[in-house]
């Protein structure tokens, strides 16, 4: 959510962002599907810094996790650890 995060560092003007849980708001989604789901909607952010666009902070979890799965089905929802 900090494009310019290297250049802070740098330049030692850097401070921690505090960010909220990504959360569907449905107990158990969040339960089940919590660690991709947030994994998935910070690869969603780099991906719109990639294309030169402003991160979206107010991302939709449930536009995420639904865009995960018309992509990927069943096997979006692993985070890819065994």
């Amino acid at each position: 959510l900090v494009p310019d995060l290297a250049n802070q560092m740098q330049n030692g003007t850097y401070q921690t962002v505090q960010t909220d849980r990504i959360q569907t708001g449905v107990a158990l989604v969040d339960k089940k599907a919590g660690a991709m789901l947030e994994m998935n909607w910070y690869m969603t952010q780099m991906n719109l810094i990639g294309q030169g666009k402003q991160p979206d902070p107010k991302l939709s979890a449930w536009k995420v996790l639904l865009k995960t799965l018309w992509e990927n089905g069943k096997a979006g929802l692993s985070t890819g650890r065994a």
